[in-house]
């Protein structure tokens, strides 16, 4: 694979390829590796360079119209490699999606993918390679042992492991990716929008850019946006040229149902004695000599259809009423603070409850490094859930008001949380509550809704579903095969699919879904 610099491309040429791929994430990099061996001419457009620049910071801001929501720039990285640069510090926490993930819940209001699981079952081995994991190890059997024995399971709540990879399966494949002999990647090379031919129902060119004022064209059989989230929906959106509406965008579906993962710090949970607390090394954090996992607690499918409740998975960090009350709240603004910026939401609320709270600050400065280091008990835990959100065509992305320094309007995002994923935070807590003491397992406290100190709510900066999946044009932008409805040969890779998002990290099945596209564009040229 040729590393090249879009800046050197003369202004207003055309370059030829067989397929297009925008954007060289995790999407990106999966569609080079595995199209390589088709023999098909591959053209990797990346709008950042190797490594961070200022250039593409830039390039990743937007507008909020929810001050809860982090500025855009700090919730995503262009560069090649896409976002997967960011977990380089604390590695790659992957699962696949469940069952029912992909399954219809009318109970919830919620429809299914037009896949199923069993249309990605053949691909997460290969996409746990990809992501530098192992193949095996999802199963809590897989990390169980004489001294980390998973909870008893209960008809309403079980255990879910969440291996933790080194964080550098994309980046790390920099030298294998150049010795491709099929794909060239155009660094620094900025997509502008996609323009269709005369009869609307293909597209002919993507006009991209390196620097304002310069442009050049790039024709191909396939086009495949692989820019993530935000920049899918935003690329589409851009592209109405000649056209009534944008591309995907005919019954206004682009863009919408923008979902992230709600991470909320919330409720304590107590064990019935101080041996129960030592038993439960599974949910510290197993490390073997085949890798780290993490296991979580979640509702069973049958207590979640019964609850009418979404997913969620639920982490338990060893604590002290001290640091279970303010101990987090230090450690997010300690956060803050290295960056010097407001990048968190609340900030202004984090302050308050320190300042209402002066004594027990005080006492979580005092306890929280020997809780880390394991040298004092630890008498509860704190629960950090990782929420399933619903699907809702309020929350999205949208075309804003700025510029970028192509003249393009800047992403605008309109984060929505409804009823229902407030409800099921609450309504988890108390099915895992009831579950728990009723095993004589231990009691949860400060349940949200009810705390002594106000929850803490932000997102996981796992951008979902603006892009999604559907059988009819009517309720989303791609078919089961990732294609755009009413276009035949434009195609969206990544997370921006998902109709629903579960509770799982989206790394995983974003990478299976994009192997399956891989191989029905093989299809699409005629190889073998």
């Amino acid at each position: 694979m040729m590393l090249l610099d879009a800046r050197k491309v003369p202004h207003e040429t055309t370059i030829d390829a067989d397929i297009c791929v925008i954007g060289a994430g995790p999407a990106g990099i999966t569609l080079a590796l595995e199209l390589e061996r088709t023999g098909a001419r591959v053209l990797l457009l990346e709008s950042g360079g190797t490594g961070w620049t200022v250039r593409g910071k830039v390039l990743t801001r937007g507008e909020n119209g929810d001050p809860v929501y982090p500025r855009l720039d700090w919730t995503r990285l262009r560069m090649f490699g896409g976002s997967s640069w960011a977990w380089k510090r604390h590695g790659l926490r992957t699962r696949p999606l469940e069952d029912l993930d992909f399954a219809p819940r009318p109970e919830v209001g919620r429809e299914g993918w037009p896949v199923g699981s069993d249309d990605l079952a053949p691909h997460w081995d290969r996409a746990s390679e990809l992501c530098a994991m192992p193949a095996r190890g999802y199963d809590t059997a897989d990390w169980e042992g004489p001294s980390e024995p998973a909870l008893p399971a209960t008809s309403d709540v079980e255990t879910v492991m969440f291996p933790v990879g080194p964080g550098d399966g994309f980046t790390r494949r920099e030298a294998e990716i150049r010795r491709l002999q099929h794909v060239r990647c155009l660094l620094h090379a900025t997509a502008l929008e996609l323009v269709t031919a005369d009869d609307h129902q293909t597209v002919e060119r993507a006009v991209v850019s390196s620097t304002p004022g310069r442009r050049f064209d790039v024709r191909a059989r396939l086009y495949v946006a692989a820019a993530g989230g935000i920049e899918n929906a935003r690329l589409l959106l851009l592209s109405h040229r000649g056209r009534r509406s944008a591309l995907g965008n005919e019954h206004d579906q682009l863009g919408r149902y923008f979902m992230e993962h709600p991470h909320v710090r919330t409720g304590v949970l107590v064990p019935r004695s101080a041996s129960q607390f030592g038993a439960w090394r599974l949910y510290h954090q197993v490390v073997r000599p085949e890798g780290t996992a993490i296991g979580f607690l979640r509702l069973t499918d049958e207590a979640l259809r019964r609850e009418r409740l979404l997913a969620s998975a639920w982490a338990l960090h060893p604590s002290t009423p001290e640091m279970s009350s303010t101990g987090g709240v230090l450690t997010d603004l300690k956060s803050t603070a290295r960056t010097h910026v407001r990048i968190l939401p609340h900030t202004d609320e984090r302050l308050r409850i320190l300042a209402r709270h002066p004594v027990r600050a005080a006492r979580a400065v005092v306890t929280s490094r020997p809780v880390r280091r394991g040298k004092v008990p630890a008498p509860e835990y704190r629960l950090l859930g990782m929420i399933e959100q619903e699907p809702n065509p309020s929350s999205r992305v949208s075309l804003g008001t700025r510029r970028d320094h192509f003249g393009q309007p800047v992403a605008h995002l309109d984060w929505r949380l409804s009823d229902r994923d407030v409800l099921t935070i609450r309504g988890t807590q108390d099915v895992l509550a009831s579950a728990l003491e009723d095993a004589g397992l231990g009691t949860i406290t400060q349940r949200y809704g009810d705390d002594d100190l106000p929850p803490i709510l932000g997102p996981g900066f796992h951008h979902m579903g603006t892009t999604r999946m559907s059988t009819s044009p009517a309720s989303g932008v791609v078919d089961a095969d990732g294609r755009v409805h009413g276009l035949g040969n434009l195609y969206v890779a990544g997370s921006s699919v998902f109709p629903t998002s579960g509770f799982a990290n989206p790394t995983l099945a974003l990478v299976a879904l994009t192997l399956r596209l891989a191989e029905h564009l093989r299809g699409q040229l005629g190889a073998t």
